[in-house]
C-alpha cells in the first residue's frame, strides 16, 4: 500500500463514520423534537395513488387519474376532494342502517331515470358503502349514473 493511501484510508473513514453518525443524531433530533415532521414524511412516502372514472351515461365519460390516498383512507373523501378539484358538484345523504350515499355527482341526481350512481373497485360492485370502503393502493374505481347493479 502507498504510504500517502495509508494515511488517507483512516482519515475518510474517521470522516464517513462521523458523517453517518451526524445523521442518524439529526434525525433523533428530528423526531424527538418535532414528530409531526417525520410522520408527515413517512405518511408522503407511504402515499400510493388510485384511478377513478365517472359514467355519466351516455357517453360521457371522465377519468381522474394518480389520486394520492393515504393509509386507511375511506372512498368518499378521496371522491369529494378529487370532485372538488374538477369543479364538480357532488352530493351525499345519510342513511340510516347504510351509511353516507352518493345522492349526485354533477348534473346526474339519483332517481332521474330510475338509475341511480353505484361504484365498482376492480370490476367488482361494491359491497359496502363508499364512506366505509378503504382503498387500497391501484385501485381503479368505476363510478356508473345506471339503473343496473351489473
Amino acid at each position: 500500500m502507498k504510504p500517502k493511501l495509508m494515511y488517507a484510508l483512516p482519515i475518510i473513514t474517521v470522516v464517513a463514520v462521523g458523517f453517518f453518525f451526524g445523521f442518524v443524531t439529526d434525525r433523533e433530533i428530528i423526531l424527538r423534537t418535532h414528530p409531526e415532521i417525520y410522520q408527515a414524511a413517512i405518511q408522503t412516502a407511504e402515499t400510493s395513488t388510485v384511478s377513478i372514472m365517472l359514467d355519466f351515461e351516455n357517453g360521457d365519460i371522465r377519468t381522474l387519474y394518480n389520486l394520492p390516498v393515504g393509509q386507511n383512507e375511506h372512498l368518499l373523501p378521496l371522491l369529494a376532494r378529487a370532485l372538488k378539484k374538477e369543479n364538480t358538484e357532488i352530493k351525499t345523504k345519510e342513511y340510516s342502517g347504510l351509511g353516507t350515499l352518493v345522492v349526485k355527482i354533477g348534473n346526474k341526481e339519483n332517481g332521474g331515470g330510475n338509475a341511480y350512481w353505484q361504484y365498482w373497485v376492480n370490476n367488482r360492485h361494491a359491497e359496502v358503502g363508499a364512506d366505509q370502503y378503504v382503498v387500497k393502493p391501484d385501485d381503479v374505481i368505476e363510478w356508473k349514473f345506471t339503473t343496473s347493479g351489473e
